[in-house]
């Protein structure tokens, strides 16, 4: 099935989104375990799964329309040097890729492409379930404290 080439131009830029949060978050990931702060580390390397799901999701759907999924270029990777700025960097990441994400269900919507409208408003769905722990753990941190919730997430479990 050949897709409009402005759907699979923005498929292409939700991928090289998904691309880069699996860098950023994987790197954060092992830096945190590095730490010492294996459940959030966890949770952190958990989200790069994700990503990698949705990323192969994205990939597939670009050849289903006979696109050519574009792998060369990424984002800029926003890398924090403690606790607090990864997470800052995660959020700041995950707003850029909403907001990507609702422009394309909107294109899809206007080519009457509703099947990647579909698949990207679950990417959304994956997305803001992210942004909402991210956001609870900013809460968590003005509440009890950056040692307190380090201490928390020194774990291994996922949180």
């Amino acid at each position: 099935m050949q897709g409009d080439e402005d759907v699979l131009d923005h498929l292409n830029g939700i991928l090289k989104n998904e691309l880069t949060s699996i860098n950023q978050t994987f790197l954060h990931a092992r830096m945190l375990n590095n730490w010492g702060i294996g459940g959030l580390g966890n949770r952190v390397y958990s989200r790069s799964i994700r990503a990698m799901k949705d990323a192969d999701a994205v990939i597939e759907r670009v050849l289903f329309l006979e696109g050519l999924p574009s792998m060369q270029e990424l984002g800029k990777l926003w890398i924090g040097q403690d606790v607090q700025e990864i997470i800052d960097c995660e959020l700041k990441l995950e707003q850029a890729n909403l907001k990507d994400l609702r422009a394309a269900v909107v294109l899809c919507e206007q080519k009457r492409d509703y099947i990647s409208r579909d698949d990207l408003t679950e990417l959304i769905e994956n997305h803001e379930e992210y942004v909402d722990w991210i956001e609870a753990q900013l809460y968590q941190i003005d509440k009890m404290g950056m040692q307190n919730y380090i201490q928390l997430m020194s774990g291994k479990g996922e949180n």
